[in-house]
């Protein structure tokens, strides 16, 4: 009975029900929806194993330009977001070998944890209900059930930046080192992958003002 009370239990089982839906057919190549843009992500870890490791200059298997007066991109570069993501990737790679279902692995994991910290931040303003109720919307909403599992960055981005949210909130209220070193680790994540990550920050001025 202790174990039925506990929210940490449903939270878990809110977790498993998560990850169940989204390894349903894991191994299903990138033919879905936006395959062109996860094509292209997955194409910049394979880039890491076979031509070397290197996050600072990380290239595709495009050599086309994208500006309004494209020129030829010789060098193959893939400047668009900083490859965190791909590096995540990139181990498992070299583990098991190149594989779209460990791509789509890795993205199924930061969106897990973007539940967890859906949870945690919800709670702290709002009652456990609520924070379990929010959590398993994320968690099963289908639109976030189908990008939390594909090779796109957007999942990981979204799990630095609730985590920048959520350790900055606590270090705003509580003023402890760890959450304040916390908060700035996920926070400079969070603008490497996404300048515009700076509006998940407007919410801070709430607990600034408090």
């Amino acid at each position: 009975m202790k174990l039925i009370k506990n929210p940490l239990f449903w939270l878990g089982v809110i977790l498993l029900i998560g990850l169940l839906v989204r390894l349903y057919k894991i191994d299903a190549p990138i033919a879905d929806w936006h395959s062109w843009r996860q094509t292209d992500t997955a194409a910049v870890t394979r880039a890491f194993v076979k031509d070397g490791f290197n996050p600072f200059y990380p290239k595709y298997e495009d050599l086309s330009g994208a500006a309004e007066h494209p020129m030829m991109n010789l060098g193959g570069y893939r400047f668009v977001e900083f490859p965190i993501y791909n590096i995540a990737v990139y181990p498992l790679y070299l583990a098991f070998g190149i594989q779209d279902q460990l791509s789509r692995l890795v993205s199924v994991i930061f969106s897990l944890g973007s539940t967890i910290f859906i949870y945690f931040i919800t709670k702290r303003y709002k009652d456990t209900m609520t924070a379990l109720v929010a959590a398993a919307v994320f968690a099963l909403l289908p639109f976030n059930v189908f990008f939390g599992r594909t090779t796109l960055p957007e999942p990981t981005f979204i799990f630095f930046a609730l985590g920048m949210l959520y350790f900055t909130d606590r270090w705003i209220y509580e003023n402890k080192r760890a959450f304040f070193f916390l908060g700035l680790v996920f926070s400079i994540i969070t603008f490497l992958m996404k300048p515009w990550g700076i509006f998940f920050a407007l919410p801070l001025l709430y607990s600034i003002d408090i």
